[in-house]
């Protein structure tokens, strides 16, 4: 049984993850469509190769893209196609909203554009994070005692003060 949200956040895609994902869908589609089609004659291992790879990296990618993010009572939560990828709210030691949060970064492992902003990332300001995005315009920084989380919900302001509103103060001695 899903934990229910107590509120959905949209993420709305920047300019640029509109242009990525549609130059690399278009890409990936050229090499299957003129192996499906048979107009060139190819070894059959290529055939199946040039046919079902890009399919493949598509509908992976497809699978990571994020759409969208959900609080409950206890975590936010990363919806994506079909499931999700749930953040503790324990722990969670500071939430900003922060719209160059993400300037600068290098990324290390993830997904660059293709349907989202995902993967782990570097930079000055951050250091070392993980991003969960669409839109870097709209970053939301989550500090945890070990690691750092950029999220991007189409009202970052409203996302910050509704996580703020589950997370209990620190304690003081």
């Amino acid at each position: 049984m899903s934990p229910i949200l107590i509120a959905r956040f949209d993420a709305p895609w920047c300019g640029a993850v509109w242009i990525t994902s549609a130059v690399a869908v278009t890409a990936l589609a050229v090499p299957s469509l003129v192996s499906l089609c048979g107009s060139v004659p190819l070894p059959h291992l290529v055939r199946l190769i040039l046919t079902w790879a890009p399919i493949g990296g598509i509908a992976v990618a497809g699978a990571f893209a994020v759409r969208g993010y959900g609080l409950t009572a206890h975590e936010i939560r990363i919806l994506r196609p079909g499931w999700t990828t749930a953040l503790p709210l324990s722990g969670l030691e500071s939430i900003t909203a922060d719209p160059q949060a993400m300037r600068g970064s290098i990324r290390t492992f993830g997904n660059g554009g293709l349907f989202s902003i995902s993967g782990w990332y570097r930079n000055e300001r951050l250091g070392r994070y993980r991003a969960f995005g669409t839109d870097p315009s709209r970053a939301v920084v989550l500090r945890y005692a070990q690691h750092t989380v950029v999220v991007t919900p189409r009202e970052p302001g409203r996302f910050v003060a509704a996580v703020r509103g589950l997370v209990p103060p620190p304690k003081t001695q």
